[in-house]
């Protein structure tokens, strides 16, 4: 029998197992939420031990490296080939793969400045599904607006030209890069071709920051209507102050209308100064926490991470280290690699593939003073961190001030996407410019992100370029969709959607009906002599601007116009992009801006014919309103040109007969040629001689 003392102490450990056993299987949160609750602590290298199960790539000494030349004139590739293989050039900037112990050997050499990692571009796609494939542009088609003679340039990572969803539109392909995977590339043609059926595709295959500015040289040398390109540079500040803007503006300047995608960093951005309140060295990312859980703290995570935090170069010696930790098996997946990326800016970068498992991000100053403000930007397989600053997460070149940085509309749940970038830039200026559907099903899939959104605008902005009578200037063309764009969220121009999602209906001109008619002073007129020509036309059911070419067989000696009337008021000649063609034709442009329904348009031209000769004229007219859309003029379609009897035997042209001229009248009367009352004309013309 259990003595009484003993029961009690049996019973209190029975009732404290009880306890613990109901805490540990009650509602409490497991092992590893515990350990990643949102106020966490940096984890030092004494507590943390390596991971076998991550593979980690360098970063800090890449192969591919940019040359800055002292003077573009320098630049020698020959000797640069020495040292490894010699790729693309433009400006002072020549690249070149090696291995990392050759770069100091290259630095050395007399004609260079510096060398950089080249950096590579990010497609700005993220998963995700199609929720339509209406792009709201059938009843444009439809219209006979399409994209036709309009000329788009892509910049993207690779393409397959021979895609038979884009073949037909393609006219040129430029690589600047070896072959990659198409299928972004191929996505980004799809889009655009949805939308503007008819345009003809440059394609441009990059990989560097190098090779973009090459590729939009390229494009403006094509003299391509739009470029657009699907594309984040990590490598650079988004103040719009590098040499990737540079050749964008370039290219604007030319007239180039240059769509870039805005990035899909919403979620997945930090900035602000580093601050550590306990001085423990560990940066608090919010005032509680020194990690950040990847995605969020309660999942694991798979997949690619590839991780850009950059901050300034300011030569004391600064230095900071960014992990990946997995605080519940304690150990380090991945720590950061530093690079000078420029005199002003270095990156520390993470590139890693990782297993199932919690993941945090922490960063601890190394060196020097701690007084830096960072960015962070996070690429890969994952859509957030769990503590995200939306502010500023724009990419460049989208922040090129030549650049319509273009947001991601979701039609799914009708807003901005969730992940589309924000602004402003670092500088201050307002982006987004537009907002673009997203999630667009294409032949290869559905196409996904900002990647999406830029190529959408870019197709519209193609159909308004086709769909007007007089080339669009990239600040006209802006003008237009910013106009026409649905505004949503905050009311007016915002950082989130910029002036709105793109409303291609109401960007592109409706091509309104037209009727148009002609009246001529004189059937029939002397050789020589002058016929006024009016031809009026009327707009109706829509806007349009009009072109009129008339036609004369044969030949007329000349025509020139004399007065143009809008709604009865005189416009000056010199207005309405008037020009003669040749002898036998007239042009005449009427802005497109200029006509509306109702708008009636009278156009009078004088015609001078041919001397001495007798014609029958015939004028053939057609008026267009944009491409494909034609009437032909209607009334009066013909008038003559006569001599009186006497003047065909007057050979002198002197207004006298003599006996010589009226013996020719007689043997044509002879051989029939000649009535007896236009014989009798041509003696008493001889009498009266």
């Amino acid at each position: 029998m259990t003595p009484p003392r003993a029961r009690t102490v049996l019973a209190l450990a029975l009732l404290v197992t009880a306890v613990v056993v109901a805490i540990a299987v009650g509602p409490a949160m497991s092992v590893e939420d515990a350990v990643r609750s949102s106020d966490a602590d940096g984890l030092n290298a004494s507590e943390l031990r390596p991971s076998p199960t991550v593979t980690t790539e360098s970063v800090a000494d890449p192969r591919e490296y940019v040359v800055i030349a002292t003077d573009a004139s320098a630049i020698d590739a020959a000797a640069l080939s020495h040292h490894g293989t010699v790729g693309t050039r433009f400006g002072d900037r020549i690249e070149v793969t090696m291995p990392p112990s050759n770069r100091s050997a290259v630095a050395n050499l007399s004609w260079v400045e510096r060398v950089e990692p080249a950096g590579t571009v990010q497609p700005t796609q993220v998963a995700g599904s199609g929720n339509q494939s209406d792009l709201g542009v059938s009843r444009i088609h439809a219209n006979g607006t399409t994209g036709a003679n309009v000329s788009v340039g892509i910049i993207d990572t690779d393409f397959s030209p021979d895609d038979p969803t884009i073949s037909d539109n393609v006219v040129t392909v430029r690589r600047f890069t070896e072959p990659q995977s198409p299928t972004h590339g191929v996505k980004a043609a799809q889009t655009v071709v949805a939308t503007a059926p008819d345009a003809n595709l440059y394609l441009a295959t990059v990989s560097t920051a190098t090779d973009v500015a090459a590729a939009v040289d390229y494009l403006r040398q094509q003299d391509v209507d739009v470029i657009v390109m699907s594309l984040s540079l990590p490598q650079f500040d988004d103040d719009g102050d590098h040499f990737v803007g540079d050749q964008l503006v370039a290219a604007r300047d030319d007239g180039s209308f240059v769509v870039v995608s805005a990035g899909n960093q919403r979620q997945r951005h930090w900035e602000g100064a580093f601050t550590s309140p306990d001085g423990n060295a560990f940066l608090n990312w919010t005032p509680d926490d020194e990690r950040v859980c990847v995605p969020n703290c309660d999942l694991r995570f798979s997949g690619t991470l590839d991780i850009y935090l950059d901050y300034p170069n300011d030569g004391d010696g600064s230095d900071y280290a960014l992990e990946l930790v997995n605080p519940v098996e304690r150990t380090l997946l991945a720590r950061s690699q530093r690079t000078v990326v420029s005199d002003d800016r270095v990156l520390e970068q993470i590139r890693v593939s990782v297993s199932s498992q919690a993941v945090d991000m922490q960063l601890q100053h190394t060196a020097g003073p701690a007084d830096d403000d960072l960015e962070l930007h996070v690429y890969g397989d994952v859509r957030r961190i769990e503590t995200p600053v939306p502010t500023s997460s724009i990419t460049p070149p989208a922040d090129s001030p030549a650049a319509v940085s273009t947001a991601a509309y979701d039609r799914g749940v009708e807003r901005t996407a969730s992940y589309s970038s924000v602004g402003p830039t670092d500088d201050g200026r307002q982006t987004p410019t537009l907002t673009g559907y997203t999630n667009i099903e294409t032949p290869s899939g559905v196409f996904t992100g900002t990647s999406a959104a830029a190529p959408y605008v870019a197709g519209v902005a193609a159909l308004v370029e086709s769909g007007t009578t007089t080339d669009q200037s990239p600040a006209a063309l802006e003008q237009r969709l910013v106009e026409s764009a649905d505004d949503i969220g905050v009311a007016g121009v915002d950082v989130e959607s910029g002036a709105g999602v793109v409303n291609a209906e109401a960007a592109v001109p409706t091509h309104a009906s037209l009727s148009s008619t002609r009246t001529i002073s004189t059937p029939s007129v002397d050789p020589g002599e002058r016929v006024s020509v009016d031809t009026s036309i009327v707009v109706s059911n829509g806007s349009a601007g009009v072109h009129l070419i008339e036609q004369f067989d044969p030949p007329v000696v000349s025509v020139s116009v004399k007065q143009v009337l809008i709604d009865n008021e005189t416009v000056p000649v010199n207005d309405i992009e008037l020009k003669e063609l040749n002898e036998s034709r007239l042009s005449v442009g009427v802005a497109a801006d200029s006509l509306s329904t109702g708008t009636s348009v009278n156009i009078r031209y004088t015609v001078v014919t041919e001397s001495r000769t007798v014609r029958s004229y015939s004028i053939n007219g057609t008026v267009t309103n944009g491409p494909k859309q034609s009437v032909s003029v209607s009334g009066d379609t013909t008038f003559n040109s006569t001599m009186s009897v006497t003047s065909q035997y007057d050979g002198n042209d002197d207004g006298q007969i003599t006996a010589s001229e009226l013996g020719a009248a007689g043997l044509d009367f002879a051989q029939g040629r000649l009535t007896a009352t236009e014989l009798g004309e041509v003696g008493l013309a001889f009498a009266q001689s």
